[in-house]
């Protein structure tokens, strides 16, 4: 019987994700380090699974592909409800990782009431160390602080309004992060240029969030960002990674810069409904 499953049941599909890449996102979700909704077929014994990871806006296919009920289901759970969260949410914009060639065949014929585009995704390890001397690179009249709760809370700068939207969408409360995230920013005297966020928060690992306000690009400061957020991993005994669209030139030079090296590329769907 198609069935959401309650936070409690959420380690009945952990098998599915266990040696993979996307096993990152699964740790923090039992963590309670990063929102998700989770269906499957069988609550005694799921076979396949769909899981919403709410953070990002990526939905999971895994398990057996050709359960022909449960596919019919989770089309009807996207067009009645899902769809409709995210018009609410004005988030449109979302990614499906299909973990098999079958199941990348299956998944347009689901989602049939949204426009999809097939894409290439890359997912990185930090192998290398960072290179001394960044903090030297940093150019006159910006700083480095560190995202913390008193940065959220207490500074004035303008725009710190984004790096609080950014922690609200990845991490189920603001607390959660300021307990258990960290993060790093470029500023100015007046505004955040660059910050580098924790996301994906699990023991021992986390991935990487990071964006450069468009006035500021191309002045290095997104590196120096990625270097104190991977410094602080280093020193904290965590393992950060890194995920980016394969066209996003920007983003894979920065993550090989400060010592990421690809482990692997996959292919996404990206969609919106229609």
């Amino acid at each position: 019987m198609f069935t959401e499953l309650a936070f409690d049941d959420f380690r009945l599909v952990e098998p599915f994700f266990e040696g993979s890449d996307h096993s990152l996102l699964f740790s923090a979700i039992l963590e309670s380090n990063s929102p998700a909704q989770v269906w499957v077929d069988d609550e005694s014994e799921p076979q396949s699974v769909f899981l919403w990871d709410k953070a990002n806006n990526v939905f999971y296919f895994l398990g057996r592909e050709g359960n022909v009920r449960f596919n019919r289901e989770v089309q009807t759970l996207i067009e009645r409800r899902v769809s409709t969260e995210l018009e609410i949410r004005r988030r449109p914009y979302f990614r499906i990782r299909a973990t098999s060639e079958l199941w990348e065949k299956i998944a347009p014929s689901i989602f049939t009431s949204a426009n999809l585009t097939l894409g290439g995704y890359l997912f990185f390890a930090h192998r290398k160390p960072v290179k001394r001397g960044w903090r030297s690179k940093i150019p006159k009249g910006f700083r480095l602080e560190r995202i913390d709760e008193k940065f959220l809370y207490g500074t004035q700068l303008k725009n710190k309004k984004f790096v609080l939207g950014e922690v609200r969408q990845m991490w189920p409360t603001v607390d959660r992060f300021v307990k258990f995230g960290f993060g790093s920013a470029i500023v100015t005297a007046e505004q955040v240029a660059c910050w580098c966020t924790a996301e994906y928060v699990s023991r021992g690992k986390c991935g990487i969030g990071i964006e450069t306000v468009r006035e500021y690009q191309n002045r290095g400061l997104a590196s120096s960002a990625a270097s104190a957020f991977v410094e602080h991993c280093r020193m904290n005994s965590m393992e950060p990674h890194w995920e980016c669209s394969a066209e996003n030139l920007a983003s894979k030079r920065v993550a090989e810069k400060v010592g990421f090296v690809k482990e692997r590329e996959f292919r996404v769907f990206h969609g919106r409904f229609k």
